[in-house]
């Protein structure tokens, strides 16, 4: 009899990673041991998502106590989904489930033809007259398998259904539900073991997988661009032993009696970077990271995981003793979570809903709660039916009969979002709580060929098309202007064409999948890599030089080197930057609390920080949000620059802020305290959790008003308008001056003149009177601005590293020839910068990470900012303040306008608004209907890095929400509309689409 391993990527496993390449990950599940490969090989195009076909290796299927037939690429070895996906019975009639990537599931009969799932799988199984059925309770999908317990089919909530065709008991195609007939369809061949997976596309062109076998054991894998990861094994035990991707990099892997895995070390220029893992008991695992090169694990930096025996982590201490646990529900979701701060988030599973599967309600250590109600039937049963959020307001979601999401209602701001589908659960019409109506257009393919947004704006429709294996081609814009997209055959992006003159962006990769060239209007951009695949320089023509990057054993970056000199970056043994020393000498410092948040930076320090040019210092409550954040000067924190408090329950007069409120914390800012001046500021707040009024901030009451989608309709400054917006039906500012174009770019502004974009929706030129500006890009986006030239004044930008956004991180800018440089820490967040003339100055950050002052190495304030609520610059002064291109909430600035680049777009803080359309639409959201409106009219605790959308984390308890809307893998292969019912934070994002916008 056949008993369920703990393999594949078991819920709420904590898993070690390490990098392989874009195609091969690899990861050691710190409960089990147990080593995770995964090939992402070809991908099938499907409506509901793609189909990704590839192989998964798994350590602990190996031995003698394994008695599973052998996979379809060997021991170990088997495919994600397809042939090795399987239910096997046994002689008591349970039923091994073996599940794709790799997991496994023992079920027990119940009733004539019912099974009891086990921990882990939220599915039910039921055996029918030809098989069993296996249907998956999030997505509705029915996994069909027959007599001999082979996967035949996965028919999505919609009744479309992707098929696996055997012949003589082996695999041979697979035909997925969206794209041409080449595009859905994977032809398999096997000798013995899988030999190739090849797709031809609809032109007819063929692309394959090619599989090479020693001995029966799996050694290369062939990507359709003839890229080859190759594998070794322990000729006695099989083990996997080594993995070398298409850049010749190679990771090794060692293990125990039992397979799991002991070392895993991985190239380094300071020799072998090894993890180590010890298993002292069943319920204790060490592991020890690269930076610990005793020769006894134990005798070094170590994290300690404890487990329970299911082999999930209950708690863990890191290398500094500071611990977190968690506790989990019958299903392995997490009930509870403590962090090193002590601070205990709790995840409701009320047993009588859904049997407990569901997550009903999340409570922050501080008392903020949101909930969530399944009152669904059929299709729907296990998606909320509604629920409030952590400042009580209530949502309501319908679905129709398949389980489809139809509307999203605030009901006491009576707003509503709804979409309709077609019968293939493609969309047709979306409608925002202006009741403005978007219509789609999708071919007999599937696909979505054409948005026609509403009538009565600048925007017209754009359309869409897709090459021969389904990935997208060509968009076509309200402006007609043309994005044409090439890819290699590993589905990499080789070239962007346009139909006007904007040139084209080219790319070349290595052997991992790492861009090496960059090829585009600014010239080239060259890359190189280290064995992680971490960037080690960047070379751009434009500008700049060679920008050098060096890291620890463990992957810490130690030193970044510009035209300037070397920055260097030391830690502690939990991974923590603790010290940044730059080029000329002088150095920052850091330290943090138990939960690894910083508490205080140093600016030009000693090392016992009794001298410092400036010191912030900052707090956070038990749910891990500031309380208070202040810098001082001069080497005394009795002289601080600026020093606030925030609470996040009501104020009640003459009491403090309470630490944990469960009736009043609200996870927003209620009120704030200026302990410089004891000044006390109000917030509050609508239904959709906007920001609506602000009392004495800065002296000054604010108040503001919002359409149903979020449009700011009104600011009024004490008690006296101040701006009256009006809106189009595209959510586009109508009052006289505003202009947009039919892609929905802003072309004037009454203020600041009008404006020209090329096809890739990039600003080239602004013209305001005599006065005119032009800017150049890099990229097929707007995340790096190259260079701007007002009249006789040209500053060019240069970029580093990525920061934690994804967002490339501005390293130094150089005006009429004069260069300075920003020095960051090695997440991005910027700490000072270097003027030409070589005085430093520091950048004094509020909560939002705007800079409030600036202060020179000698203690002195060079430049202090003030901004209303909104994020409008009110004054700046000082000698350092107008060259300072750090702003608002960490944006660039443009001098010329005074508008802030975020990632790929601008915003204007003087209306609240983004210049162009978000990319990514949440069409089921009213809160966020507006793609035009900033952070969704919340920049008190929002933010958006990167012009996408809003980072609501600082909102979101749960911890989960950035973003919890699906997946965007397959954006740039399949893009269109991608359906998701993630539930993220309870009450924020749950049940919306995401539409990814064209060109994105």
């Amino acid at each position: 009899m056949l008993t369920a391993a703990l393999t594949g990527p078991r819920p709420s496993a904590t898993r070690i990673p390490f990098s392989i390449s874009d195609k091969v990950s690899a990861s050691v599940d710190v409960g089990t041991g147990n080593l995770l490969v995964t090939t992402s090989d070809l991908a099938l195009p499907g409506i509901q998502g793609d189909l990704q076909l590839g192989l998964t290796y798994n350590s602990l299927r190996l031995g003698a106590g394994t008695a599973l037939p052998s996979g379809s690429a060997g021991a170990g070895w088997a495919m994600r989904v397809g042939q090795d996906t399987k239910v096997i019975l046994n002689s008591d009639n349970s039923v091994l489930y073996l599940a794709p990537e790799g997991r496994e599931g023992l079920f027990q009969p119940s009733g004539a033809t019912g099974y009891t799932a086990p921990a882990g799988f939220k599915v039910a199984m039921v055996k029918t007259a030809s098989g069993w059925t296996i249907t998956d309770h999030d997505s509705n999908s029915v996994s069909t398998f027959d007599s001999a317990g082979r996967l035949v089919s996965i028919t999505d909530r919609n009744a479309q259904t992707s098929r696996f065709t055997y012949t003589s008991g082996k695999l041979t195609q697979v035909v997925s539900t969206r794209g041409g007939a080449g595009a859905r369809t994977a032809n398999l061949t096997w000798s013995g073991n899988l030999t190739a997976i090849t797709q031809t596309g609809d032109e007819g062109t063929p692309r394959s997988v090619v599989y090479t076998y020693t001995s029966g054991r799996l050694t290369k894998v062939s990507d359709p661009t003839s890229k080859d990861t190759q594998f070794g094994y322990d000729a006695t035990t099989g083990d996997l032993t080594t993995i070398t991707n298409g850049a010749g990099k190679q990771t090794a892997i060692q293990y125990d009696a039992s397979h799991r895995v002991k070392k895993v070390t991985q190239e380094n220029p300071n020799g072998g970077a090894a993890t180590r893992f010890t298993y002292y008991s069943a319920g204790e695992t060490l592991v020890a990271s690269p930076n610990n090169t005793e020769a006894t694990p134990s005798n070094g930096p170590q994290t300690d995981y404890f487990l329970n025996a299911q082999e999930l982590v209950t708690s863990a201490a890191d290398p500094l003793g500071r611990g977190r646990a968690k506790t989990y529900t019958p299903f392995h979701d997490v009930a509870t979570s403590t962090s090193g701060t002590g601070g205990v988030t709790v995840f409701g599973h009320d047993p009588a809903v859904n049997a407990g599967e569901s997550l009903t309600s999340v409570t922050a250590p501080t008392g903020a709660k949101s909930t969530a109600a399944y009152a669904n039937t059929g299709a729907a049963k296990y998606l909320p039916s509604g629920g409030t959020d952590e400042q009580g307001n209530n949502r309501l979601f319908t679905y129709d009969g398949a389980g489809n999401p139809l509307s999203t209602a605030n009901t006491a701001a009576s707003a509503t979002s709804k979409v309709g589908y077609n019968a293939d659960g493609t969309l047709n019409t979306s409608t925002d709580p202006r009741d403005n109506l978007t219509d789609y257009s999708a071919d007999t393919d599937h696909q979505v060929t054409g948005i026609t947004p509403p009538a009565g704006s600048s925007l017209l429709p754009t359309v869409v098309s897709y090459d021969g294996f389904g990935r997208l081609h060509a968009v076509r814009d309200g402006r007609g202007l043309r994005t044409i997209y090439a890819y290699d055959r590993a589905d990499r992006v080789k070239t962007i064409q346009y139909s006007d003159t904007t040139p084209d962006v080219a790319f070349t990769y290595d052997g991992a999948g790492n861009v090496l060239t960059r090829t585009d209007a600014s010239g080239t951009t060259t890359f190189t890599y280290d064995a992680q695949n971490r960037i080690t320089s960047r070379t751009a023509t434009s500008g700049g030089g060679t920008l050098s990057y060096g890291y620890d054993k463990t992957g810490n970056l130690t030193s970044k080197t510009d035209a300037r000199g070397t920055t260097t970056y030391s830690y502690d043994a939990a991974n923590q930057v603790t010290e940044m020393t730059t080029p000329g000498g002088q150095k920052t410092a850091f330290a943090y609390d138990n939960d690894g948040k910083r508490t205080d930076t140093w600016f030009a320090t000693n090392a016992a920080r009794t001298t410092f040019a400036a010191h912030t210092k900052t707090t956070f409550d038990k749910s891990g949000r500031i309380s208070r954040t202040w810098t001082s000067r001069a080497s005394n924190d009795a002289t601080k620059t600026f020093d606030t408090g925030f609470c996040y329950s009501p104020r009640v007069a003459g009491q403090p802020c309470p630490s944990a409120s469960a009736g009043t914390d609200t996870g927003l800012i209620k009120w704030s305290t200026d302990n410089l001046t004891g000044a006390v500021s109000l917030y509050s707040y609508d239904t959709s959790n906007r920001l609506t009024a602000v009392s004495n901030y800065g002296g000054h009451d604010y108040a503001y008003t919002y359409d149903k989608a979020g449009n700011r309709l009104t600011a009024k400054v004490d008690g006296t308008t101040a701006q009256t917006l009006t809106y189009n039906t595209g959510n586009q500012i109508s009052n006289a001056g505003y202009g947009h174009d039919a892609a929905g770019n802003r072309t004037a502004d009454p203020a600041q003149g009008t404006f020209t974009y090329n096809a890739a929706g990039q600003t080239t030129t602004r013209t305001q009177g005599s006065s005119s500006s032009t800017y150049t890009w890099g990229g097929g986006d707007q995340n790096e601005l190259v260079s701007t030239t007002t009249g006789a004044d040209t500053t060019g930008y240069v970029y580093g590293r990525s920061d934690a956004y994804g967002v490339p991180v501005l390293q130094s800018f150089t005006k009429n020839g004069r260069t300075s440089y920003i020095d960051t820490d090695p997440t991005g967040t910027p700490l000072s910068f270097q003027r030409p003339d070589g005085t430093t100055h520091y950048y004094a950050l509020d909560n939002q990470s705007s800079p409030v002052t600036l202060i020179d190495s000698s203690g002195a304030v060079t430049a202090t900012y003030s901004y209303d609520p909104a994020g409008r610059q009110l004054t700046a002064s000082g000698a350092a303040s107008a060259a300072n291109p750090v702003r608002y909430a960490r944006g660039l600035l443009d001098e010329t306008t005074g508008w802030l680049k975020r990632g790929v777009r601008w915003h204007d803080p003087t209306t609240g608004n983004w210049t162009a359309l978000d990319p990514i639409s949440l069409i089921l959201e009213p809160d966020m209907a507006s793609r035009y409106a900033y952070v969704g009219g919340d920049p008190v605790n929002r933010i958006d890095p990167t012009g996408l959308k809003a980072d609501t984390s600082k909102a979101c308890l749960a911890g989960a929400a950035a973003g919890a809307i699906g997946s965007l893998s397959g954006v740039a292969t399949a893009p269109g509309v991608i359906p998701a019912a993630a539930l993220g934070c309870i009450g924020g994002v749950v049940g919306s689409w995401i539409v990814n916008g064209p060109g994105d």
